[in-house]
């Protein structure tokens, strides 16, 4: 693999805390992007966050760490070992925090969305004291409006992100390439 220089999405959220809404919008794109890839090469990530994006110095966002992904057509698409549920509370679809074993592209999908709410909102859509709180706020919550806290993103921009949470998977972006097709027709 390539050495990338650059700083992790994570680094770049904390220094900056909420991202001008070009930048989100072109990391959303970029990422985009490359789930359409490895989806569309049979693989699923399962562990999209911000750290493990990576901003390359013009720009461009790159993901990492692989180390969860699963191939679509494998057997056993578990996200536990011994009952613990494996990957970033606050970046889990809730078919993974509820443990679930189907799991497909659309949980990446979640989790792109969840991306982007940080981005523009500078912090998780869901944030507690404990695990089960977070993995409990992912099944059952909505978070808190985007249009609240992020007043000059555009609606269409807002609506994109919000299909990408729906807490159902039969209500998300189907295909990343979907969700990719509805956020290119949007710019700031």
């Amino acid at each position: 693999m390539p050495r990338v220089r650059g700083k992790t999405l994570k680094e770049h959220i904390r220094k900056t805390g909420k991202l001008e809404l070009h930048d989100a919008l072109r990391i959303l794109r970029d990422l985009a992007a490359g789930l359409v890839h490895a989806h569309e090469h049979g693989v699923v990530h399962r562990d999209i966050k911000p750290s493990n994006i990576m901003l390359d110095p013009s720009g461009t966002a790159l993901i990492l760490d692989f180390g969860l992904a699963r191939a679509l057509a494998a057997d056993d698409g578990t996200l536990s070992i011994s009952g613990e549920i494996i990957g970033s509370p606050q970046y889990l679809s809730p078919e993974q925090a509820a443990g679930a074993k189907d799991l497909d592209q659309r949980c990446d999908v979640y989790n792109w969305g969840i991306l982007g709410y940080e981005m523009l909102a500078g912090r998780p859509p869901f944030v507690a004291d404990s695990i089960h709180e977070i993995l409990a706020k992912h099944l059952a919550e909505t978070p808190e409006s985007l249009r609240a806290l992020r007043p000059d993103a555009p609606d269409p921009v807002i609506a994109v992100l919000e299909r990408a949470l729906a807490k159902e998977r039969e209500g998300r972006w189907q295909t990343m390439r979907e969700a990719q097709s509805a956020l290119r027709h949007h710019r700031p």
